[in-house]
């Protein structure tokens, strides 16, 4: 009897240390997991890097001098960072824009020569007040005023839609971030709140109401010049090739 509790008690301590033991190596391994995953994600980040110099000493192909080609491949590379999305949009251009200067590919003041367009900065200060418009709610205010005013039928609820598309246009200068990010919410939950969903009855008022937003935000973006980024840039290009 008593080497049965002897044995007993041998087998609990070596339970004990193997749960212990146990324990610490699971926490070995998440500690390991969160660590790897941290590596890989800043590892993620020379992606773009490493694809330049894999193709940076291959031949041009044929028609393309050494010069074009390694540009070619510095935007390719741009293009691939914007796309694994790693490091910030401007970070990601102006590294590029960097080593075009730094490699003797484009010289300084070429580089640089967009910057002092003013159609560029009116693309910068338009999207800012646009940040300013969203941030603030000030879209999201006046998208319900007009709800709100107008908005008594469902043929009202489309005219608000156009309403605010028209206030909206000439100070949120993306079109996507006029339609979804501010209405597009908006639409939906009205939709929703009058029983209408893609999944049930969506031609009672979501089909058309998400219609006429999409419409009107495509003749918003054609109106004003501020309506739409590419606005500025196809004016000015109108007025260099066509002289309009």
């Amino acid at each position: 009897h008593l080497s049965n509790i002897a044995a007993l008690n041998i087998f609990n301590e070596h339970h004990q240390y193997f749960r212990k033991f146990l324990e610490v190596q699971s926490l070995w391994f998440l500690h390991f997991l969160a660590n790897f995953k941290v590596i890989e994600k800043n590892i993620k980040k020379f992606y773009p890097f490493i694809f330049i110099l894999l193709f940076w000493f291959y031949p041009p192909p044929d028609g393309l001098n050494i010069q074009a080609f390694r540009i070619f491949i510095i935007f390719s590379g741009v293009i691939f960072s914007l796309l694994l999305q790693s490091i910030p949009m401007a970070v990601s251009v102006l590294s590029g824009l960097t080593l075009s200067i730094l490699t003797g590919l484009v010289p300084l003041k070429t580089a640089l020569g967009g910057y002092s367009d003013s159609t560029t900065w009116l693309v910068v200060n338009a999207f800012l007040i646009a940040g300013v418009v969203i941030s603030s709610g000030l879209g999201k205010r006046i998208s319900l005023l007009s709800i709100y005013f107008i908005g008594k039928s469902i043929r009202g609820l489309g005219y608000a839609i156009c309403c605010t598309e028209l206030i909206l246009g000439p100070i949120v200068p993306s079109n996507t971030a006029r339609g979804g990010g501010i209405l597009a919410p908006i639409v939906d939950s009205i939709s929703r709140s009058l029983g209408s969903s893609p999944s049930k009855d969506p031609k009672k008022a979501g089909e058309y109401l998400h219609l006429i937003g999409a419409h009107a935000n495509l003749i918003t973006a054609a109106m004003f010049l501020t309506g739409m980024a590419a606005n500025p840039l196809v004016s000015k290009a109108a007025l260099e090739i066509f002289e309009l």
